[in-house]
């Protein structure tokens, strides 16, 4: 293709006078093939590259030259003397239409245009969405040129579509990039003397949705977020809150502008319980609890309402409204943790729409193995509690073994605690200390338990 496809410029752009709007990269316009995968890859170590292509050809079709070669039946001939056979099959490459490209590589997700004219956030798209593995999840933005006739005198101007438009004149790294590593056209972009295009500010306009890390089992699937707040607190807070308008796009939710209200999409159900209004389609709820928030989804998937809901209390939580927190995904199907983490910090980057997957997923790997912990041979539960302090090798037994099973499951951090545990324990002791199992699951609910029950030989 490369006769189709060739380079202009990389890193700083020169537009001239193009009247320049975005659009998806993935558009057929940009050529989803092995000339766009060459632009992506410019633009991911130079961080913008400009390209023309050729509109007028088509990638999926046959042009030959007449003294081309065509084997037919076992014997050759050119296509000159083929086309003299069957003339209607004679295809002629059409004479060519250059017309410009720009890709640019930006820092976020969800970047921000400012200009006198403009204030709007664009959705990025990543070269994974492009079908392009390899260039990871460095994020692109595509500009083309608005035919002459869609001009406008006024330089920055949203289309009909909303679908922003301006006259840059140059490209360029902004300011803010000079200096930065290692490539500094990813961190803002000066479009012209007026225009610049950066990452989106905090609190975010973007995030993921919450059960991302879920693999969508029958479920219910749990996200509970542990906080240092009362049910009341909790209820009190939820009155405070804003919410957003949402739009879903390339698997990010977008923050739109205000509007709307908790009851659009919740009512409530019990004091602290909310249920997901009957003319929502899909099915949620959302529990308050001392110290602990809940929010509950089926398989179903969620309506776009329920989602900007859930963001929209995100967001607020995100900003720090309600503190320092823990948290957890549980499959509620398979009852295992998908994913964890502490601290607001950690909340943040799992929302992150640009976090590292597969970083986590390692993390989470090894924070939630399940321990195989051996009480077979225990004949009453302080035995069982004994085996268990050894398993996890429980320091100094101050009090009776159960009771320090307990303060310790009680007085650790939970980062250096375990997070599942399967007890092999003989069946008769098992139903003998269904109190004693009840108090340890109590003592810390960011732990699971299970038990794998041994019968008494003999």
């Amino acid at each position: 293709m490369s006769d189709s496809f060739r380079i202009l410029a990389t890193g700083e752009l020169h537009t001239s006078d193009l009247m320049l709007c975005f659009i998806p990269a993935s558009d057929d316009a940009f050529y989803a093939g092995q000339a766009f995968h060459a632009a992506l890859q410019l633009a991911n170590t130079q961080g913008a590259v400009l390209y023309e292509i050729d509109a007028n050809y088509d990638p999926n079709a046959e042009y030959h030259q007449e003294d081309d070669i065509i084997d037919l039946l076992g014997s050759s001939m050119t296509y000159k003397e083929y086309w003299g056979m069957f003339p209607d099959e004679r295809l002629e490459r059409p004479a060519p239409d250059w017309q410009a490209r720009i890709l640019l590589q930006v820092s976020s997700p969800v970047v921000r245009l400012r200009s006198p004219t403009l204030d709007c956030y664009l959705v990025a798209e990543t070269g994974h969405d492009l079908g392009y593995g390899d260039i990871g999840m460095a994020f692109f933005l595509a500009l083309m040129p608005l035919a002459p006739q869609l001009h406008s005198t006024q330089a920055d101007i949203p289309s009909e579509d909303g679908t922003p438009m301006l006259q840059p004149g140059y490209i360029r790294p902004g300011l803010a990039a000079q200096d930065a590593a290692p490539h500094p056209p990813t961190i803002e972009w000066q479009l012209g003397d007026e225009a610049i295009l950066q990452a989106a500010s905090y609190p975010p306009k973007s995030q993921r949705d919450w059960a991302w890390a879920w693999p969508r089992t029958y479920g219910p699937v749990y996200f509970n977020l542990y906080v240092n707040k009362t049910a009341d607190e909790l209820n009190n807070w939820l009155a405070r809150v804003s919410f957003y308008r949402y739009q879903l796009a390339q698997g990010v939710l977008v923050q739109g502008e205000k509007g709307g209200s908790f009851a659009d999409g919740y009512q409530q159900s019990q004091p602290y319980a909310y249920q997901l209004c009957e003319q929502i389609p899909g099915w949620g709820r959302l529990y308050f609890s001392n110290g602990q928030i809940a929010f509950i989804r089926s398989y179903q998937s969620p309506s776009i309402v329920q989602q900007a809901l859930d963001a929209s209390l995100l967001a607020a939580i995100l900003a720090g409204e309600l503190g320092e927190l823990g948290w957890d995904v549980l499959d509620g199907d398979y009852v295992c943790f998908q994913a964890t983490g502490d601290g607001l910090d950690s909340l943040r980057y799992y929302l992150d729409p640009y976090c590292d997957e597969d970083r986590l997923r390692a993390g989470w790997s090894a924070r939630l193995s399940r321990h195989q912990v051996d009480a077979s041979m225990a004949e009453n539960w302080d035995q069982v509690a004994e085996a268990v302090g050894r398993h996890f090798h429980i320091p100094g037994q101050q009090f009776a073994a159960a009771s320090n099973l307990e303060a310790w499951l009680r007085s650790t951090p939970i980062t250096e605690l375990p997070r599942e545990a399967q007890v092999a324990v003989r069946q008769l002791v098992y139903e003998a200390a269904q109190e004693a199992i009840r108090r340890l699951q109590l003592t810390n609910n960011r732990i699971l338990w299970s038990w794998r029950l041994v019968q008494t030989t003999g």
